[in-house]
C-alpha cells in the first residue's frame, strides 16, 4: 500500500502531527531557476562551491524545496526565511516575517534525486517542552567491508542480524539499521560519534524499534517509524515524545500521527 498522498488546499498542523515529505531533486529548469530566486547569499555561494552541475542543481531544488513548504506552513515568503545551524550542521528556523516561527520544528534528507522533509509543531503549547525530529534517507548500494563496519559501528546483535541475513538481503538491512540511527542523530543534533551508542532492533520481517540509546535515554520517550519509499530506497524518522514543562502537564503524549505527502514543484 502506497501512504504518500497528494496534499490538502490547507495544510493544518496540529500538535501530534508530524507532516512528511518526499520530492524529486532533478527538477525541470523553470522550477529551478524559481529555487534559486528564493535562496540567501550563502546558499547561492554553496551551490556555487559545488564541482558538478547536477549536484549543484539537486542542491538548490532541495533548499528551494525546503523554504517552499515553509513558507506554506508559515505564511510568509520563502525568502523571508533565515536559518541557524548546530554544532553538527542541523538546521533551524531563525526567523521569517510570520508569528513565533521558530515553533515549527522540521528535518531534511537527501540521497541521489531523491529528498525527504519532517515538519512539527512546537509542544509549548500543552505545557511540554519543544520536541525535536529527524529524518533519514538512503539509497540501497552495495557496501565495501560491509562486515568489518558493522563490526565496528553497530551493536553485536545487529552486525550479527546483518551477517546472517541471506547475502541478497544484507545491503538493504544495513541501511535499514542506517537510517533509523541517523533519523535519531539528527533529531538530538548529535554527530556520528554517538552511532555505536543506539541500538535498533529489527530484521527482515520486523518493523523497527529502539532497543538502547545513548546517555541512558528512555526509548519510551522516543518515536521510531520506517517509510516505504521505492524498492531501492529506504528512509526513517524520529521524534521525541516531550517532556513536560510544568506539573500541571502530567497525562502521557498520546501517539503521533504521520501524514505522508508527495511534493510537486509545479
Amino acid at each position: 500500500m502506497n501512504d504518500w498522498q497528494t496534499p490538502p488546499d490547507l495544510l493544518i498542523l496540529k500538535p501530534y502531527d508530524l507532516h512528511v515529505w518526499q520530492a524529486r531533486l532533478d527538477v525541470e529548469s523553470d522550477s529551478l531557476a524559481a529555487f534559486a530566486q528564493t535562496l540567501s547569499g550563502d546558499e547561492r555561494l554553496r551551490a556555487d562551491r559545488f564541482q558538478f552541475h547536477v549536484h549543484r542543481d539537486r542542491f538548490i531544488a532541495g533548499r528551494g524545496i525546503l523554504r517552499s513548504l515553509l513558507s506554506r506552513y508559515l505564511d510568509c515568503l520563502p525568502q523571508a526565511l533565515t536559518f541557524s545551524y548546530g554544532v553538527h550542521g542541523k538546521p533551524a528556523l531563525l526567523s521569517c516575517q510570520a508569528y513565533n516561527c521558530q515553533a515549527l520544528q522540521f528535518n531534511v534528507a537527501h540521497s541521489q534525486d531523491r529528498a525527504l522533509y519532517i515538519l512539527s509543531r512546537d509542544a509549548s503549547e500543552l505545557g511540554r517542552a519543544n520536541r525535536t525530529v529527524g529524518i533519514d534517507i538512503e539509497q540501497i548500494r552495495n557496501v565495501d567491508r560491509l562486515e568489518a563496519l558493522t563490526r565496528r559501528f553497530f551493536s553485536a546483535i545487529e552486525h550479527a542480524a546483518i551477517c546472517d541475513a541471506e547475502a541478497h538481503q544484507r545491503s538493504r538491512l544495513f541501511f535499514r539499521y542506517w537510517t533509523c540511527k541517523e533519523a535519531y542523530l539528527k533529531a538530538t543534533g548529535d554527530g556520528l560519534g554517538k552511532l555505536g551508542d543506539l541500538e535498533i532492533s529489527l530484521s527482515v520481517e520486523q518493523s523497527a524499534r529502539f532497543q538502547r540509546l545513548p546517555a541512558n535515554e528512555s526509548t519510551q520517550q522516543w518515536y521510531l517509524q520506517e517509510l516505504e519509499l521505492d524498492s531501492d530506497f529506504v528512509g526513517a524518522l524520529s521524534a521525541r515524545y516531550s517532556p513536560t514543562c510544568s506539573s500541571s502537564a502530567e497525562s502521557p503524549e498520546p501517539s503521533f500521527r504521520v501524514h505522508q505527502f508527495t511534493f510537486d514543484p509545479q
